[in-house]
């Protein structure tokens, strides 16, 4: 049930400046200095990565309490499926970007997403009444969570999970 999801953001990308994964200790710092503390669940795969942006997620990690903060790496299908089913919010704070797989799984778990405006791929695919969820920095990205907490999530998790259903006129499997 959509309204028992946790207050966890997703992140689901590589370690790397161009999917935006540097902007998320920022996202995060924002949100903190709101009084709002999210659990974060960092889903990596390969081994593509920026040195110096795996570091800055480490240091961020040991800084803000462990325990928010989650690393996951080339997990599983259903470990994956998991860790969208308990996230309220996915982000794609990315500059760059083919078919955004990852952006149509978060909605079909009913995750909310907030994305980067890095072109029409992504965008094309958000519903219509989410289009306030699409942002031109990491500084937006954390204001649309910020109201997002204030306003209550539901009804745009409902909104993502019902157009990701219809999306091409096949039920998703993941």
């Amino acid at each position: 049930e959509l309204s028992k999801k946790k207050k966890k953001i997703i992140f689901v990308g590589r370690k790397t400046k161009l999917k935006g994964a540097h902007l998320i200790p920022s996202i995060d710092a924002f949100l903190q200095e709101k009084g709002l503390s999210y659990e974060w669940s960092i889903v990596t795969s390969g081994d593509k990565l920026d040195t110096d942006v795996e570091a800055d997620l480490i240091e961020w990690q040991e800084i803000k309490s462990s325990n928010r903060i989650a690393f996951h790496q080339d997990i599983g299908r259903d470990a994956m499926r998991n860790e969208y089913s308990e996230s309220s919010i996915f982000i794609l704070p990315s500059q760059a970007e083919g078919f955004p797989v990852s952006l149509i799984e978060a909605m079909n778990q009913g995750c909310v997403p907030i994305i980067f405006n890095y072109g029409p791929d992504a965008a094309n695919q958000m519903p219509l009444s989410l289009s306030k969820f699409v942002c031109n920095d990491w500084h937006e990205m954390a204001e649309c969570i910020y109201q997002l907490n204030s306003s209550g999530v539901v009804q745009e998790q409902e909104i993502a999970l019902a157009h990701c259903q219809e999306f091409h006129g096949r039920t998703q499997t993941l």
